[in-house]
């Protein structure tokens, strides 16, 4: 019989919380809101969603669009999920002896009472997310205790407090869902680490 040796046993989830202030996740909320409702007005925003599967209004901010995010938002927001994966690179050291991690595109989600993301899911799931390695999720406001984002293979969730930042996994290790709102909004973004660089517009989307 092979005999293992007894390690700490992670999950890979981690949360960094107050990463950015409440009163600057307010600025992101309302700017996505307006560049949701612009976009959706003029009939930019293609992003219709299946409402048994995922039952929230979304809107890409990302540098091949017009939903550029300005300097003001877009700089403090980088910054602090640079950081958070600086941090979790130094916990997983393997990943600072492999290709740097890039980051580029932001999804602003805008779940209204009764939505959320209702079946478990990857963010690495087929030919069109393949290359993403890693993930990241921003709480934007306090939902006092409802639309926990939570782990299917893993004892955990995590309950939405303004600037909180959760990375993880995109594998099929790692599948989540964000439970139901039933009374309140929830805001936060969501993006992920890819072993490249963005072809064009290499700030991420600023203007």
């Amino acid at each position: 019989m092979i005999k293992l040796e007894e390690k700490a046993v992670h999950d890979f989830i981690e949360v960094y919380p107050r990463m950015l202030s409440p009163k600057f996740c307010m600025d992101l909320i309302n700017y996505g809101k307006k560049v949701w409702l612009d976009s959706t007005r003029t009939g930019q925003n293609k992003m219709v969603r299946k409402k048994k599967i995922t039952d929230d209004n979304q809107v890409m901010l990302a540098p091949n669009l017009n939903n550029l995010l300005p300097m003001e938002l877009y700089n403090p927001l980088r910054e602090s999920i640079s950081k958070c994966l600086s941090m979790y690179s130094e916990k997983y050291w393997i990943l600072q002896e492999m290709h740097p991690l890039h980051t580029f595109t932001y999804k602003f989600h805008w779940v209204k009472a009764g939505g959320g993301y209702h079946v478990w899911h990857t963010e690495n799931m087929g030919e069109d997310s393949q290359l993403r390695q890693l993930v990241f999720h921003l709480c934007l406001n306090d939902t006092q205790e409802e639309g926990s984002l939570e782990f299917l293979n893993y004892t955990k969730q995590v309950y939405p407090k303004p600037g909180t930042i959760t990375l993880w996994p995109s594998q099929f290790t790692h599948a989540h869902r964000g439970n139901p709102m039933k009374t309140r909004e929830k805001f936060y973004i969501t993006g992920w680490f890819y072993y490249y660089e963005p072809p064009s517009n290499k700030c991420g989307g600023c203007k």
